[in-house]
């Protein structure tokens, strides 16, 4: 294994396959209208919430605002990576142990920027009602590709770094995984 994560890149040859022609999906937009009528009954805040949140006129600013959060972490921690490489370089080590910034708190915030930005093209792509699944198929492919990508980076972390390395830092989401 060269680096923490070797198969990080495979969603990127599915990815084209959200360009084929869709058939027609009336029926199923239907099932899923009806289905999110059930979800949004009284005392349901979170279904509620949700709902609001990704009707039509709201779904292409909350896209966007996804899109854009998700493009500048992934930006800053790549950069962020890049300079943990060249501290590694100068030190005559391989590697270098992630430290600062959002480094501190996950071990793979760019994937985390990733899954933010593909879940803001779906919702750009694909406002509520779900009338287009693929691109929210795409990103559950992304989600679930970076979820065991983000579990193989902090195992070869451990590995690497063993005991320097923090016990408490999460892989994906800050607090909670």
């Amino acid at each position: 294994m060269v680096g923490p994560c070797p198969h990080t890149t495979s969603y990127y040859t599915v990815l084209p396959l959200s360009f084929l022609p869709e058939p027609d999906i009336g029926p199923l937009a239907s099932s899923l209208a009806a289905s999110t009528a059930l979800r949004t009954r009284p005392g349901n805040a979170a279904a509620a919430l949700l709902t609001s949140l990704t009707r039509a006129p709201l779904a292409p600013a909350a896209g966007t605002l996804l899109f854009a959060a998700g493009s500048l972490l992934q930006a800053a921690s790549h950069v962020a990576l890049a300079r943990l490489q060249r501290r590694a370089t100068a030190a005559g080590q391989p590697y270098a142990l992630p430290e600062g910034g959002i480094l501190a708190r996950l071990t793979c915030p760019h994937y985390s920027g990733e899954i933010l930005l593909y879940a803001g093209l779906a919702l750009l792509a694909s406002p509520p009602p779900a009338s287009r699944p693929l691109p929210w198929l795409v990103l559950a492919w992304v989600v679930c590709n970076l979820v065991l990508g983000a579990a193989d980076a902090a195992a070869w972390y451990k590995r690497t770094f063993g005991r320097a390395w923090p016990t408490g830092r999460k892989k994906l989401v800050p607090g909670m995984w």
